[in-house]
């Protein structure tokens, strides 16, 4: 009985599964284990923390030449594919949608003549694939309300312009941490 309940578990494992099972104990009494779930959390938790990472070194490259590396893209792009991969909670039109507002973001790039960077865009793409269609666009109200209060504190300081360009990339890393706290 245990090996057939650990071959069981084991497959599951490998296929990625998200499942529950019964383990029967000596006097019959039933315990459900849910092991696939805590380990599911503690590799989304990994995934959330090297992407965090990664958006600081986003960040900073973007604040100090306000373009971003296409190497760095390419790390934060398999993060996100291998936490999609992960996530058995989150649909996959979920993360289509959040996929969708990032290319969006790009088409309108494009329209206005690169005001929105097309890195801006890439970005968002990818973290909205990780949070979803609702987590992408919690991240973006939030990154867009952060970079009006420091617009308006650049304009009240009188340190630039209405023509001053700023670094999104920054105030999306916030929007990515608030709405991991927002949404769990």
């Amino acid at each position: 009985m245990e090996t057939a309940i650990i071959r069981r578990y084991s497959a599951a494992v490998l296929k990625g599964q998200f499942i529950w099972f019964r383990y029967l104990r000596h006097k019959g009494v039933h315990l459900v284990v849910n092991v696939i779930e805590i380990e599911m959390r503690m590799n989304m938790k990994i995934i959330y923390a090297i992407t965090i990472g990664i958006m600081f070194l986003l960040a900073a490259e973007d604040v100090r030449t306000k373009e971003m590396g296409w190497w760095k893209l390419g790390m934060l792009a398999c993060i996100c594919l291998i936490g999609c991969i992960y996530m058995p909670q989150k649909n996959l039109w979920s993360m289509a949608g959040g996929g969708m507002i990032g290319l969006c973001m790009i088409g309108i790039s494009f329209l206005s003549k690169e005001q929105i960077g097309i890195g801006d865009g890439i970005v968002t793409g990818l973290l909205g694939c990780l949070l979803g269609a609702r987590g992408c666009l919690v991240m973006l109200c939030i990154a867009s309300c952060l970079m009006a209060v420091i617009s308006i504190g650049i304009l009240i300081l009188k340190k630039g312009s209405r023509r001053t360009t700023l670094p999104f990339v920054p105030a999306l890393l916030g929007g990515y941490i608030a709405a991991l706290a927002v949404l769990g």
